[in-house]
C-alpha cells in the first residue's frame, strides 16, 4: 500500500501541505508525490478533480480510500493507518 498525494504548482495549501506534513512524512510511509501539471493523465484517470488530494491505493494502485483538501500531519497520519489497517 502507498499514499499518493495529489499537488498543483499555483497551489498555496499543496506547497504548504507538501512542506509541512507530507515530506516529514515520507521519512516513515511509502508515499508518492504527483503534480497535477505534469502527470494530468495519471491525475485524470484517478479521477483527481481539486488539489491537494490524497488517494491510498494497494499494490495494484487500486483505491482504497481518498480525501481532498489540506490536512495536519496528525490527520494525514491517521489516514493512512486506518486505512492500512482495512
Amino acid at each position: 500500500m502507498k499514499l499518493i498525494y495529489f499537488k498543483a504548482t499555483w497551489c498555496e495549501p499543496c506547497k504548504a501541505m507538501l512542506k509541512n506534513v507530507i515530506e516529514p512524512l515520507k521519512k516513515k510511509y511509502d508515499i508518492e508525490v504527483v503534480d497535477c501539471e505534469e502527470q494530468y493523465e495519471f491525475a485524470g484517470n484517478m479521477n483527481v478533480t481539486s488539489t491537494p488530494t490524497i488517494i491510498m491505493v494497494d499494490d495494484e494502485n487500486k483505491e482504497i480510500a481518498r480525501a481532498t483538501g489540506y490536512f495536519s500531519k496528525e490527520r494525514v497520519e491517521d489516514f493512512i493507518n486506518v486505512n492500512i489497517s482495512n
